[in-house]
């Protein structure tokens, strides 16, 4: 949760948690979701106007051109297989003529209209699409626990938005160079910015700066104020989640 004052463009708090599920996920999400947002309501009962993003690895981008809306549930099943208990989002990224499909468990989208029934939703990459920086050849990685989420941008234009899993810094740095050699870019000349869980002194950063010579941390725009605590961890941490409040 990111609590961010339009106004002032200041972040005065976030809250990160991270749902481990045992072996019934969709009561343990929505308990998990619940005793947050009941754990927090003093923060909540604050905020003016609440955006949801979800940040759920089965989505799809399709162009505008193609997209009719009816076939949804039938790209989601055929890139990921059929599921049940499931609720289908969309989102449509004007600047882009992009729609992006995905899908988040039924039983949490319950959790968060119960408690949010005016809040505007979305998925975390489509705005972050549009916020991110779109130089030539720009490979945006976001590190997650157990997970990467990557944006791929080769001559300013989008490529990929995908999420991998990884176990070990050598899964990671496989996934980040395979991307690479699946759109013939080379490692060397591409621009690597890094986003989420990995600090400079750790061995999964050294191990990406042995084939990545371009890597940087990624930064905040200078209008935008944090709270002192905030401050006290490095931008990077918290880049992800704060770049889109730009869009509010």
């Amino acid at each position: 949760m990111l609590f961010y004052d339009k106004e002032s463009k200041t972040v005065s708090g976030a809250l990160l948690y991270e749902l481990t599920y045992n072996v019934q996920p969709e009561i343990d999400a929505i308990s998990s979701i619940e005793n947050i947002l009941n754990n927090n309501s003093h923060f909540i009962k604050k905020a003016g106007t609440v955006t949801i993003l979800y940040n759920v690895n089965e989505a799809t981008l399709i162009p505008i051109q193609y997209y009719d809306g009816y076939a949804n549930e039938d790209y989601l099943n055929l890139i990921y297989g059929n599921t049940v208990n499931t609720q289908i989002l969309t989102d449509e990224i004007e600047e882009k003529q992009i729609m992006n499909v995905y899908r988040a468990l039924n039983p949490m989208v319950l959790a968060l209209n119960k408690f949010f029934p005016h809040a505007k939703y979305c998925h975390s990459g489509s705005l972050q699409l549009q916020l991110f920086a779109q130089r030539a050849d720009t490979l945006h990685c976001i590190v997650y626990n157990r997970q990467i989420k990557v944006l791929f941008y080769k001559n300013g234009k989008l490529q990929l938005l995908q999420y991998y899993a990884y176990g070990t810094a050598a899964d990671m740095l496989y996934c980040l160079l395979n991307v690479c050699a699946q759109y013939d870019v080379s490692p060397a000349s591409v621009s690597l910015v890094l986003y989420g869980l990995i600090e400079q002194n750790s061995n999964l950063y050294k191990e990406i700066y042995n084939y990545f010579l371009n890597v940087e941390m990624a930064s905040l725009p200078e209008a935008i104020s944090l709270s002192e605590e905030i401050k006290q961890h490095p931008p990077h941490f918290f880049a992800h989640l704060i770049i889109p409040a730009l869009c509010e």
